[in-house]
């Protein structure tokens, strides 16, 4: 029994699935960064009520957050350039306070709605990522091949007059379209906007943005569609099946062994000793 004990014969054993003995914060998630649009105009209401776009893009994004323990979650701001304001992290509590802490921004030098900027600045983020993951000696569990990026905005592309000339603070949206495709980036969008038919071709164009990369669009007026469009989100890419599974977890049978053999080999020197010994 030692020697079977020591051979280990896990691999009769039918493993368990690895999913049943993990916590749903350890199990498979996936990266997303939030892209949140910090321009001046977010101070501004939302339809007409006396919450700011600011102040109910806060209230919805806690519980959004919350609802997604399993997954990696950074957050970026963006007005005249893009700001990382959080990496992408499991502390989903610091990133919550970090996103409390932010404001829109009030100075006209650094107004300003680069979205073509920001985008590529988070397909950066995405792609740094992704290369060293894949130089790590296991995938991580929290990393798939469907990372995401939820951008929050009020409006389109507008760079700061300061920045003409610059090619990559007024990076075009069809530029960072092709970053996004090459990383294979799932971008969502949610646009503040009244309901009205001005700006109808930007409207569409980030509408095409987001479903050229398998994300969803929405036009969002009141608090109340901006919860439900986030809820929308959420439950579209739990659709997404992980890449990789985790590893199966065996059973070992060697301490039952062990037992056994340390048992019978006590049992067999108390009858050497009360038994045999009294035989002639």
């Amino acid at each position: 029994l030692w020697t079977v004990a020591w051979l280990d014969p896990h691999q009769m054993v039918t493993p368990e699935p690895f999913s049943k003995k993990m916590s749903p914060a350890s199990q498979a998630g996936t990266a997303l960064y939030l892209l949140i649009d910090q321009s001046g105009s977010m101070g501004g209401s939302l339809d007409q009520s006396s919450t700011s776009k600011w102040a109910a893009i806060q209230q919805a994004l806690v519980p959004f957050i919350q609802d997604q323990p399993q997954d990696l979650i950074g957050l970026l701001s963006f007005a005249r350039t893009p700001r990382l304001i959080s990496p992408l992290t499991l502390d989903h509590t610091f990133l919550i306070h970090a996103l409390q802490q932010l404001t829109p921004v009030d100075s006209p030098e650094e107004n300003g709605t680069a979205i073509g900027y920001a985008l590529y600045k988070a397909s950066y983020l995405v792609k740094t990522l992704q290369q060293a993951l894949s130089h790590a000696p296991k995938m991580a569990y929290h990393f798939t091949a469907n990372p995401r990026i939820l951008l929050i905005t009020d409006g389109f592309q507008d760079p700061n007059y300061l920045d003409y000339g610059n090619a990559l603070r007024t990076l075009e949206l069809n530029e960072a379209l092709e970053q996004l495709l090459q990383e294979k980036i799932h971008l969502d969008i949610i646009l503040l906007q009244t309901p009205s038919k001005e700006f109808t071709l930007q409207k569409k164009h980030l509408e095409e943005m987001s479903v050229k990369t398998g994300g969803l669009f929405a036009v969002v007026h009141t608090s109340g569609q901006l919860t439900s469009a986030l809820k929308k989100i959420q439950g579209f890419h739990l659709e997404f099946p992980t890449t990789g599974t985790p590893p199966k977890r065996k059973n070992s049978l060697f301490p039952i062994f062990l037992v056994f053999g340390l048992v019978s080999y006590l049992s067999g020197i108390c009858i050497e000793i009360l038994y045999l010994r009294k035989v002639p």
